[in-house]
């Protein structure tokens, strides 16, 4: 459920893919590696709900452009760190989204995220770049030191 939650942000959300990630588990009783296979199914249909959900994203993303947060005279508290690294998680496209979570969360290996997500390994390490470079500009006016990019 870990997965899932960090990737649409929504334990309800998150609780009712697991739920229907078993429920087809039990009906196609996949043969092999079935949890590289539950991993999958867990992450697609996460991105599905993501997608569905895109247009109320994009319109909070706009608005968060428009009226950008203030910069800080001091470092952020630990809360309010948490909310502000969710919220430019929140503004990657879904797939870039998906790889920082299970690259940096998860701790994935780019072969692992590749055969999950259905793309080459070059293409995760590329994904991952461009993320974490996203990540670190709208980050920059939040943080005094570099090391939350790490």
């Amino acid at each position: 459920m870990d997965i899932s939650y960090r990737i649409t942000q929504n334990r309800a959300d998150a609780e009712e893919i697991l739920q229907d990630t078993f429920i087809e588990l039990w009906k196609r009783k996949p043969e092999g590696a079935i949890v590289a296979w539950l991993k999958k199914v867990v992450v697609n249909k996460s991105l599905n709900t993501v997608r569905d959900r895109k247009k109320v994203r994009d319109r909070k993303i706009i608005e968060l452009e428009n009226n950008p947060p203030e910069t800080p005279d001091g470092i952020l508290e630990d809360k309010e760190k948490v909310m502000v690294v969710k919220e430019a998680l929140s503004s990657l496209k879904p797939l870039e989204n998906t790889v920082v979570i299970l690259k940096k969360y998860h701790g994935m290996s780019h072969r692992e995220i590749a055969n999950i997500l259905e793309i080459t390994e070059n293409n995760s390490r590329i994904i991952l770049y461009r993320a974490m470079d996203k990540l670190k500009n709208r980050l920059k006016p939040y943080f005094l030191r570099g090391d939350i990019y790490e």
